[in-house]
Formats: structure tokens, C-alpha cells, sequence
């Protein structure tokens, strides 16, 4: 659960966090497969990244965004709002070279 003020983790900071731990593990582990004693690298130096502060930064939650307050100034959007202006320019008529001219 994430403090307040703060938002949970995103899917994208899971996606982050989710490559630098394989990044860390493909440059560390020689092997992946099962050892004679019946144990995974690959397990145990994932329960180990748990702990690691680098990997669980990625995880940290971010703080919200301020919410505004008031009317929103149309101005200040660099989109518009509709998609034509009421008293817009009417559509020309070509360069007339159509049929029966």
C-alpha cells in the first residue's frame, strides 16, 4: 500500500523493474539449470533480488500529481477543445474542372 499522497506502482514501473532484474540476473547467473542437490540458481538469485535496492527502486511509488482547481484555461491547452470553430471557413470549390463545367 502506497503512503498517502502517493500513487501505488504503475505497470510500467512493474515492466522496469521486471528487465532490470532479468538484466542483473542474465549478467550474474552462468547457469539456469538444476543443480545436483536439486536446487535452481535461477530461484535462489530471484529471492534474492528481492532485497536488492537497486531492482526495488523501480517499485517505489511516485507522488500524485496536483490536482488542479478551477476552470481550466483554454488557452493554456495546446489542443482544442471541438474540432471545428463555429464561424470557420466554408469548404472552396475545387479547382471547378469536375463534370458538366
Amino acid at each position: 500500500e502506497a503512503p498517502p499522497g502517493y500513487s501505488r506502482p504503475t505497470l510500467a514501473q512493474l515492466l522496469q523493474c521486471d528487465k532490470a532484474a532479468f538484466s542483473r540476473l542474465g549478467s550474474t547467473l552462468n547457469s539456469i539449470r538444476q543443480r545436483d542437490d536439486g536446487t535452481y540458481p535461477l530461484g535462489e538469485a530471484l529471492l534474492a533480488l528481492r532485497g536488492d535496492p537497486l531492482i526495488a527502486l523501480h517499485l517505489a511509488p511516485l507522488q500524485k500529481a496536483a490536482a488542479t482547481t478551477g476552470p481550466s484555461n483554454a488557452s493554456s491547452n495546446p489542443w482544442r477543445s471541438q474540432p471545428y470553430s463555429p464561424t470557420g471557413q466554408q469548404k472552396g470549390r475545387g479547382n471547378q474542372k469536375g463534370k458538366g463545367k
